[in-house]
């Protein structure tokens, strides 16, 4: 508090009651004008002072806790007027026109927590008594602690690399660490050297097939190392995935794909079957494992702006839609971000399906911090199968939906021990 408010508010803490309770008080000091104000309002409005005080506390309360206890809008006067309330057994508020008191149980509330209460009252006093009052204006928040809510703690706007695009941001990770783990699974693992290595080939094989930038590309593999190749490959390639379940239905799969313009299908050797037919062109992201490096120079075929994925509702309510997500949204997700640690110690775990968003933050997440993604085995995770994959990759952050989480706490919260 400034010193030039310090004779506006003045705080006196008594001490506990002879009869030995737990009822402490708190005292609020106003100021020589403060008082002449609140005793003319009194008597304009033929009200006690301390009427207009508890009518305050339930305004300041009101604001806080964002209830309609209090109307959000009207004139002050009016409801003054017509204001009528119960006291609360916790902590309430009675005065007259020079202080007023806060009685409260100190087994509920501490001193310093009614202390700072208290200037939030005489703040909204303050607005109460101005002439032609209207509720909309009463806050009991100061001009410069709403500065400080409103706008300085407010700032959270956060603009990483927004030149960049996902693929841009991989290559400058595989430059700066080329060993490090990208991908690891049961069974293997994939270097940011081999994964650039993979998908820098399987983009030269998209680009001879006719993907063009901003043009989207069917991938069509279950949740694999093979499919973040891909999905890689196809935005160096310029092109937006489009992730496919193979379990859905043919049906399913061709108006997805129809619908989405995919002219070039993303699959493996193993899936190809029935899939080749879906797509005008299909490539095969095994077949691009082993070739040679390549000594082509790379050509940016992307911007911030261009589409990196599409994703499909569910049409559990219609017809599927296709969500298109750009560069710069995927960037913005994952740079930087404040809501979760990343950097080059992270192994996050892979367990959602690639159609689901929740992937976007699972594969770059991490792989644009120089971090590692843990891709699980198992079509639906269980608890089990978490626990297992957690002990033995060392899994130090992944997301989980509500409804698995909860099954997981539910079966044994120790499931999740890192």
């Amino acid at each position: 508090m400034s010193e030039n408010e310090s004779d506006l508010f003045d705080v006196v803490v008594s001490a506990a009651s002879p009869s030995g309770d737990e009822t402490s008080a708190v005292t609020v000091e106003l100021d020589p004008a403060t008082r002449g104000a609140l005793d003319a309002l009194a008597a304009r409005l033929a009200l006690t002072p301390s009427t207009i005080w508890r009518a305050t506390w339930a305004l300041v309360l009101s604001r806080l806790a964002g209830t309609t206890t209090v109307p959000a809008t009207g004139d002050v006067l009016t409801w003054l007027a017509a204001w009528s309330g119960a006291e609360d057994p916790i902590l309430s508020w009675d005065g007259d026109a020079t202080r007023v008191t806060a009685a409260f149980d100190s087994t509920r509330v501490d001193r310093a927590t009614v202390s700072r209460l208290g200037e939030l009252l005489r703040v909204a006093i303050t607005s109460v008594l101005a002439p032609a009052a209207q509720l909309e204006d009463v806050s009991p928040l100061s001009a410069a602690e709403r500065t400080l809510v409103v706008e300085t703690w407010n700032q959270t706007a956060v603009m990483y690399r927004p030149e960049a695009t996902v693929h841009a941001l991989f290559r400058e990770q595989a430059s700066l660490q080329p060993a490090r783990t990208a991908i690891v699974w049961d069974g293997g693992k994939l270097t940011y050297a081999e994964l650039d290595r993979w998908s820098d080939a399987l983009a030269e094989r998209l680009i001879a097939s006719g993907v063009a930038t901003d043009h989207p590309v069917a991938l069509v593999l279950e949740r694999s190392p093979e499919a973040i190749v891909a999905a890689l490959a196809i935005l160096k390639a310029g092109g937006a995935y489009l992730p496919l379940d193979p379990d859905h239905p043919a049906e399913r799969l061709a108006f997805t794909i129809a619908d989405a313009g995919a002219e070039v299908l993303v699959t493996s050797r193993a899936r190809s079957g029935a899939l080749a037919a879906l797509a005008a062109r299909t490539v095969f992201v095994d077949d691009a494992q082993h070739d040679p490096a390549s000594v082509q120079p790379r050509v940016e075929r992307a911007t911030p702006r261009t589409r990196a994925y599409v994703m499909y509702t569910s049409g559990s309510t219609g017809t599927p839609k296709g969500v298109q997500i750009e560069h710069r949204s995927i960037v913005r997700l994952v740079g930087r971000p404040a809501y979760v640690e990343l950097g080059p110690e992270t192994r996050f775990l892979h367990a959602a399906p690639l159609g689901f968003d929740a992937s976007t933050l699972e594969l770059w997440g991490p792989l644009l911090h120089g971090g590692s993604v843990v891709v699980y085995a198992d079509h639906v995770p269980t608890g089990r199968g978490l626990a297992r994959i957690i002990a033995n990759h060392g899994v130090t952050t992944m997301w989980l939906t509500s409804a698995l989480f909860n099954s997981v706490v539910d079966e044994d919260p120790r499931l999740l021990t890192g």
